[in-house]
Formats: structure tokens, sequence, C-alpha cells
């Protein structure tokens, strides 16, 4: 279920972002698609970093809760900092970086999550149930991406 929504979320500011920055908060088409390439940005080191992180961390779901809760924090923000009436350039910059590694980091940590999910089945039943896990897991939270 947290999987879905995090598809809707990240969906939405991939489509909506972009426009929001300049209709709302009066950036240039240039800044505001710099600030929106922060968001892939900050994606690609949250993958590597979260990911690390829960191959060290005996148990994974508290690192993806972690992320969950600190990208909830960084829309908090970014809320926030949209009712200024001068908005920072690098502000954004920064609080988009970290909203997209901690919204795409915990998708990694899903990731091996659900691959975890269908070894354990594997080992205890003898059924290989791994493909079976994603697909399922995956496809749920595609309908976010739908929504959105």
């Amino acid at each position: 279920m947290s999987f879905f929504f995090i598809k809707l979320t990240s969906a939405g500011f991939y489509y909506w972002y972009p426009t929001y920055l300049q209709e709302s908060m009066k950036f240039s088409k240039s800044d505001a698609l710099d600030i929106f390439s922060y968001f892939s940005v900050g994606s690609f080191f949250g993958n590597a970093i979260m990911g690390l992180v829960s191959d060290i961390v005996p148990l994974r779901s508290p690192i993806f809760e972690f992320g969950i809760v600190l990208s909830t924090i960084f829309m908090f923000i970014l809320a926030q900092g949209s009712t200024t009436s001068d908005p920072s350039l690098s502000f954004f910059s920064l609080i988009t970086a970290l909203l997209g590694a901690t919204l795409f980091g915990s998708t990694i940590v899903i990731a091996a999550i659900e691959c975890d999910m269908g070894n354990y089945v594997k080992e205890t039943h003898n059924v290989k149930a791994l493909g079976t896990f994603s697909g399922v897991i995956d496809g749920f939270a595609s309908l976010g991406s739908v929504l959105s």
C-alpha cells in the first residue's frame, strides 16, 4: 500500500512540479527545470545511499520508514516555502534534491524487501515466488502512477 502512495507522489512530482514552480511560484521556465533536475540528482544519490544502508542494517523496513518520514517532512517544508513572497532558488533546489533522495531511495528499499520476501518463500516452502511478489507489489503500486 505504501508503494502505491510513493508512486502516486513521485508521478505527481514528475508531471506537475515544474508547472507548479512556473505558475504558482513564478520561477522562470529555466529556473523551474533547473530546480526539478535536482529531484533526479537526489533520486540517484538516495537510491545508492539507502540501498547501501539497507544492505548493512539487518532489517530493511526501518530504513524505508525513515525515508518516508523524511520525504513527508520535506514536502511540508516545500509547502511552507511556497508561502513566502520571494522564493529562493537555492532553497527549493536543496529541498527538492532531498525529497528526491528520500522518496526514490525508499523505492529501492521496497524492491529489496520484495526480493527478501520472495527468497523467504523459496527457502521455507521450496516455491519460487520472487517474480510473483515483485509483480503483485509493483502492479498495485503502478495504479498510483495512473491516478496521478
